[in-house]
């Protein structure tokens, strides 16, 4: 299984990107393997698609969910949660590798995956801050 980082997602959903055809490919290419994101991304995309910050046409709450309904039903798409032993976890992993700030959003996305069994992460973020033994890898790359 491979969990979709936010940027993928939002790629996928705004056909105007110059990524979305390639991201489009990988993602119909991966999904025997099985796709997964955690609640965070689904959160995190949220809010960047509706977000007026980037862009002169944001999506809409209803085209957001519109979309991931979509994808859900067309790839399988599961949604991880934080298990009971989240927060232990995360602050566990953050102290191991001294991880701080900003990128402790990457390392909770992280733990939620491997929590659940996933090992392998895609983002279009080379700077991806990853705990040990979860393999992020660059689709469009």
């Amino acid at each position: 299984m491979i969990v979709l980082d936010t940027n993928l997602l939002l790629y996928l959903h705004r056909t105007d990107r110059p990524e979305h055809r390639r991201v489009t490919q990988a993602v119909r290419r991966a999904v025997p393997r099985g796709l997964a994101t955690t609640v965070i991304n689904l959160v995190e995309f949220t809010c960047v698609a509706t977000s007026t910050a980037k862009t002169n046409r944001p999506s809409s709450i209803a085209d957001c969910d519109r979309f991931l309904s979509d994808l859900q039903a067309q790839s399988g798409l599961v949604v991880l949660s934080p298990g009971r032993d989240f927060r232990e976890r995360w602050h566990e992993s953050a102290a191991e590798e001294d991880v701080r700030g900003r990128k402790l959003h990457d390392l909770a996305i992280g733990v939620i995956a491997l929590s659940a069994g996933v090992r392998t992460l895609w983002t279009h973020d080379a700077g991806f801050c990853a705990p040990a033994g979860l393999r992020v890898e660059l689709p469009l790359r």
